[in-house]
């Protein structure tokens, strides 16, 4: 994580490399090739640095690093991933107690 966070950006495919990403504050761009990075991507509010592969060009990697226009707010998304955290114990107390 710690050589990762030193990192300019980051490109991964894998969900865990994203994720890692994300918690060591290093900017990225996803290459979705299933439906749970969408999902993950969509959670914290970063589909904007989601790629289908089959557009996963060097051309369509440099506009995204490029043109981007916001600065992650890395402060809202750790405050995303703790509540998402919250929701899913609540989920899984909810199973253990049926």
């Amino acid at each position: 994580l710690n050589i990762l966070a030193e990192a300019e950006f980051s490109i991964g495919e894998r969900l865990h490399f994203v994720v890692l990403s994300v918690l060591a504050r290093t900017n990225f761009i996803s290459i979705n090739y299933h439906h749970k990075h969408v999902d993950f991507l969509n959670s914290i509010d970063l589909s904007n640095l989601g790629l289908c592969p089959k557009n996963a060009s060097y051309e369509d990697i440099k506009t995204i690093f490029t043109e981007r226009k916001e600065v992650v707010n890395w402060f809202e998304i750790n405050t995303k991933l703790k509540n998402l955290k919250i929701i899913q114990n609540n989920e899984r107390d909810v199973f253990l107690d049926s």
